[in-house]
């Protein structure tokens, strides 16, 4: 294992030991998710899966997919108050929704 590989491992280690679930360790590290599958595993069988789950949390006037679809009104009033809001499905921004100025 070369230093950089070892500096990875580290990285996914301590990120897994937190609860980060693989594909938050792949967006948050910038490296590929069968990479980062690899390596975590090594630490699940040498550790054992983390006893909680963590995501990485969406950033202020984004909102999930199932939030919206929960909520729609809520949102679509708070939108005709001026309020513009991203959509996140799998932490990616699909969709945004904004006010109309007309």
């Amino acid at each position: 294992m070369n230093d950089t590989d070892a500096a990875l491992r580290k990285k996914v280690f301590a990120l897994r030991r937190k609860g980060w679930e693989y594909a938050s360790i792949q967006k948050t590290l910038g490296i590929g998710y069968n990479t980062t599958r690899r390596i975590a595993k090594r630490f699940d069988q040498e550790f054992g899966p983390p006893a909680i789950r963590v995501r990485i949390p969406k950033k202020k006037g984004q909102v999930g997919v199932r939030e919206v679809r929960m909520n729609f009104k809520n949102y679509l009033d708070q939108v005709k108050g001026g309020v513009s809001f991203q959509i996140v499905q799998r932490g990616r921004v699909v969709a945004r929704i904004v006010p109309d100025h007309d």
